[in-house]
């Protein structure tokens, strides 16, 4: 029986609900807490009635037997030998690789045929959106490219393969291999978007101001193009694309998108009062599902005596964003009865109770009756109409100042990257070996990170230096600061160490680069949140050689080095 004269499609179509039921009965074992062995036995059964029904199906067409089990067999060499206590292991494996699975059946089928008709290739699409990617279905979209050289469809599926692996330059040539035969949208998208993981953020910007031409209402690509002009520093056409979008979408998860982009290029370009409004849609997006949201509670109303109000006020982003706003803290606090402060654990030990007046700090909300309103940590600012508050004491932070008595020779702490999770993550990180003129001052070096890498590890034990690494692998932000104290200078990208340095009034350096984020505005001197932080700019996106260069002269003056 050759098997690609099967209708394969009407196969996958129950081999999709025998997966989903047992996929189903999985997940309900595992919900109600039935014994394991229990669970795995009723996955068997089930599977094995499912399977079964199908040992004999039929082909319409040719009227042959086809066996659905040793088909999938012949494909994944795991079902070759299935025993009984394999057989649930062998389902989560076959359910993990169904995409696969579906992509082999249509490579078979579709090399079948002399000619490739568009009608009969549509029936596919949907199977091909469930492309498991891997090398196989790369080799197998190469082979179809090399057997359809006039169909452009296959050249758009393996660019879209090799984007979805991460070979970027792969997934580029192929897209514009297939740009070259179509002008789809979808592949204009692709390109795009492949463009952008490259950084050539010019070219993205050129495919979808062609989707634009083409499709003025596709937002996505407004949304993205908008993003693009603010990396380019064209800040004012992608404001004018966050207005388009909301004047004219009827999509609020679109509209709700630009008004937070909206809100942050207006702070960064100082218009704070209009900024901060439109801040407050951040709370629209799916991202604002990771913190905290009362069940009942209202929000603080706007220009109402508080004085006799208990409010709960909750953080919210990363660490670096509450050691700013805790000065709005402090502002509110004199304003209300009594605060209950939810902030993250780590940071609590960092403040000085006793300054912060009326300010219990907690780590979980416990009956939200007991409070009058709720405000979210950055939403102070809109709330109180306040955007100016100065910088915290020294006197806020459970640390003395330690001044250095041997002037000769400077302490320097360094922190040269953040969060990889965070989204600029990939624009404000450095490279350890980026730095490494720094480590040419006649100092003593005190590494900031928690998380070094074996790599970087080894790095500082070559250099033949003093450095210091004991915060390495520790989890005290209480220890950061302390030791950040005795410190003469601090040099950081713009991470949590920054904001804590600056906030202890140690000489800081900002390394920012040229994508900074919205609070640092468009300056890249000296700044309105702390008084000893000095921030240094790229002028070039990911050339960090002049930043470097210019804080190393900037240290040697300041210490005579």
């Amino acid at each position: 029986m050759q098997t690609n004269s099967i209708p394969k499609l009407i196969v996958l179509e129950n081999y999709k609900k025998i997966l989903s039921k047992v996929l189903y009965l999985k997940n309900k074992g595992e919900h109600f807490g039935i014994e394991k062995s229990k669970v795995l036995l009723k996955i068997y059964d089930e599977g094995q009635k499912y399977f079964g029904s199908l040992n004999t199906y039929e082909d319409k067409e040719n009227t042959n037997n086809f066996n659905f089990f040793l088909y999938i067999k012949s494909y994944i060499p795991q079902f070759i030998h299935i025993g009984e206590n394999k057989f649930s292991e062998n389902l989560t494996y076959l359910y993990e690789n169904k995409f696969y699975v579906e992509f082999k059946i249509y490579v078979e089928e579709i090399l079948g045929f002399d000619s490739l008709e568009s009608d009969y290739q549509k029936k596919y699409v949907d199977v091909l959106d469930y492309l498991e990617l891997s090398e196989d279905s790369i080799n197998a979209l190469n082979l179809l490219i090399s057997q359809f050289p006039s169909e452009p469809y296959f050249l758009y599926l393996i660019s879209r393969t090799y984007y979805k692996v991460d070979q970027f330059e792969k997934a580029y040539n192929f897209i514009k291999l297939y740009l070259r035969k179509q002008l789809s949208t979808k592949a204009l998208h692709l390109a795009g978007q492949t463009c952008r993981k490259l950084f050539y953020f010019k070219d993205a910007c050129k495919y979808y101001e062609l989707i634009q031409q083409k499709k003025p209402d596709d937002y996505a690509a407004l949304t993205n193009l908008g993003a693009l002009y603010e990396i380019r520093g064209m800040f004012q056409e992608s404001i004018a694309l966050d207005c388009q979008i909301i004047k004219s979408s009827d999509d609020d998860g679109f509209i709700n998108n630009a008004k937070w982009n909206l809100s942050l290029l207006l702070i960064k370009l100082g218009r704070l009062k209009i900024g901060y409004r439109y801040y407050e849609y951040r709370k629209k997006l799916p991202y604002w599902n990771r913190f905290f949201k009362p069940n009942f509670l209202a929000e603080i109303p706007k220009f109402t005596n508080l004085k006799s109000k208990i409010i709960l006020v909750t953080y919210e982003q990363g660490l670096g964003d509450t050691i700013q706003f805790m000065r709005y803290v402090h502002f509110l606090s004199s304003r209300v009865k009594t605060i209950d402060l939810l902030i993250q654990p780590v940071l609590i030990p960092i403040f000085n109770k006793s300054y912060f007046k009326n300010v219990n700090f907690i780590e979980k909300v416990a009956k939200e009756d007991r409070y009058d309103f709720w405000v979210s940590l950055l939403s102070i600012p809109y709330r109180l109409g306040k955007y100016d508050c100065p910088q915290l004491e020294q006197l806020a932070f459970n640390t003395k100042m330690q001044t250095n008595t041997n002037n000769e020779t400077p302490n320097i702490g360094l922190c040269w990257r953040g969060s990889k999770s965070h989204t600029s993550d990939s624009f404000r990180s450095i490279n350890l070996k980026d730095i490494e003129d720094l480590f040419k001052l006649n100092a003593n070096f005190c590494i900031l990170q928690i998380d070094l890498s074996e790599k970087e590890s080894a790095y500082l034990d070559n250099l033949n230096k003093k450095i210091d690494t004991s915060l390495n692998k520790t989890n005290s932000f209480l220890k950061t600061a302390e030791l950040i104290n005795k410190l003469d200078v601090v040099i950081s990208v713009d991470t949590s160490i920054l904001h804590l340095s600056a906030s202890l009034f140690i000489d800081t350096y900002g390394l920012l680069a040229k994508k900074s984020d919205y609070r640092w505005g468009l300056c890249d001197k000296q700044n309105s949140l702390y008084k000893t932080l000095k921030l240094v700019k790229q002028k070039e996106h990911f050339k960090w050689n002049d930043v470097i260069k210019r804080v190393k002269v900037e240290i040697e003056k300041k210490f005579n080095l």
